[in-house]
C-alpha cells in the first residue's frame, strides 16, 4: 500500500512512524515478559540446586555440584539484582515510547495511547505492574541477605 494512501489528517509519514512505534511498544512488552520468565526459570533451577545442597549438608554428604550454600546465595542475589535493573530499564523504555506516542497522537489528533494512559492512571487502586514485578526479585534479595547473615 503506497504511503499516500496511509494518511490521517494528511500526515502519512507521521502515521507510519506512529504505527511502527506502537509495534515497538508491543515488542518491548513481549521482551519484558520473556526476560521475566527467563530470570524466574534461572532462579527456580538455582533454588532447586540450593535445596539439594542444604539437604546433602544435613545428611553429611558433599554438595551435589560442589558448590557451597554461600555461592548459591551469591548467584541468586546476582540474578535477582540484574533482574531488578532489567525491570527498571524496560519500564523506562516503555515510558519513553508512550510519551513519544502521546506526542505524535497530538499531531495526528488521535488519542488511543493517551486515552489508555488516562484510564490506567485513574484506576490506580491496584499496585502497578512494575511494582508487583519488582517485589519478587527484591524479596529474593532480602531473603538471600537474611540467609547469608544467618549462616
Amino acid at each position: 500500500m503506497p504511503t499516500e494512501e496511509l494518511s490521517f489528517n494528511n500526515k502519512p509519514i507521521l502515521l507510519e512512524i506512529y504505527t511502527k512505534l506502537l509495534d515497538s511498544i508491543e515488542k518491548n512488552i513481549d521482551r519484558r515478559y520473556i526476560v521475566n520468565r527467563f530470570n524466574l526459570s534461572i532462579l527456580g533451577v538455582l533454588s532447586a540446586a540450593f535445596g539439594f545442597t542444604i539437604n546433602s549438608a544435613a545428611e553429611g554428604n558433599p554438595s551435589p555440584l560442589g558448590l557451597t550454600e554461600n555461592i548459591y546465595l551469591a548467584m541468586v542475589s546476582l540474578i535477582s539484582l540484574v533482574w531488578l535493573f532489567q525491570i527498571l530499564r524496560f519500564r523506562e523504555v516503555s515510558r519513553i515510547k508512550h510519551d513519544v506516542a502521546m506526542k505524535i497522537e497530538k499531531d495526528l489528533q488521535a488519542f488511543g495511547v493517551t486515552l489508555e494512559h488516562q484510564i490506567e492512571t485513574k484506576s490506580r487502586t491496584v499496585l502497578s505492574y512494575t511494582i508487583l514485578e519488582l517485589m519478587f526479585p527484591a524479596g529474593v534479595l532480602v531473603g538471600c541477605a537474611v540467609m547469608f547473615f544467618w549462616n
